[in-house]
């Protein structure tokens, strides 16, 4: 079963969506292990890029075009959690330079 939204793909996981598994197309189902996502949401986008600091439509079509087309997922993008309500970002040692870097790796595109 392929999930297209972020809420049906997180009530099947086991508590958490990453960013890396919607740039994977994949999550981790709670019964039936690796499962397909594809993610056509925009509201989950849209507080995706709320999170990250985005604004307008460019930041908008900046992670639209990344999540459609990349195929480069970093480590970093693993902090990047949707809980069921929101995204959060759990930092490692520093919040501010760490968003900035998801930010430049958005914005290279690489």
């Amino acid at each position: 079963m392929t999930y297209k939204t972020i809420q049906n793909a997180f009530k099947k996981s086991r508590g958490q969506i990453t960013f890396s598994d919607i740039l994977n197309k994949r999550f981790f189902h709670s019964s039936k292990g690796y499962t397909d996502l594809k993610i056509t949401d925009s509201i989950a986008i849209g507080s995706l890029i709320s999170l990250i600091g985005g604004r307008g439509n460019d930041y908008k079509m900046l992670i639209s075009d990344y999540i459609s087309f990349s195929r480069h997922s970093y480590g970093i993008f693993d902090r990047l959690v949707f809980n069921g309500k929101k995204w959060s970002y759990i930092a490692g040692q520093d919040y501010a330079a760490e968003l900035n870097t998801i930010r430049k790796i958005l914005r290279e595109g690489n």
